[in-house]
């Protein structure tokens, strides 16, 4: 298709890094699960078409990106044919955001939250003490 993917539904005000931070732990996790499911709607059609996956993914990612989150690709595997991307913080900025989001065109999107689960971004792969994508005890 290759085409450009506007949503008719953006994602509502309530996934601002500013409002995620300011949440409660169990008010985070449940905002990230939401963010998740929400996520893994929107992209679960389009897993057959890898052009179609990958521009609703960057459309995700820029709709992120104007709600606070400073997001960068940490790898763009999907161009060696593993189809994945980890997008997370940049490190170079002082107050590096903790939102980090894994897609996988073939599994589910999988977000995470930095503080809750460190070593997320830099193996790609969740703390084996961590359940539930490491959403557990944000501070």
């Amino acid at each position: 298709m290759n085409k450009m993917f506007s949503n008719p539904h953006p994602l509502p005000s309530q996934f601002t890094r500013q409002n995620l931070e300011s949440l409660t732990n169990e008010q985070l996790t449940a905002a990230l699960e939401q963010l998740q499911s929400t996520l893994n709607e929107r992209l679960a059609p389009l897993t057959h078409c890898a052009d179609d996956y990958w521009q609703t993914a960057m459309a995700i990612i820029e709709e992120l990106r104007r709600l606070g989150h400073e997001l960068y690709s940490h790898d763009e595997d999907h161009y060696e044919g593993s189809d994945k991307e980890l997008w997370g913080w940049n490190y170079m900025q002082s107050e590096p955001g903790m939102l980090q989001i894994l897609f996988n065109r073939h599994l589910e999107v999988s977000v995470h939250w930095r503080s809750i689960d460190p070593l997320f971004g830099v193996t790609g792969q969740r703390h084996l003490s961590t359940p539930n994508n490491g959403i557990t005890n944000a501070q």
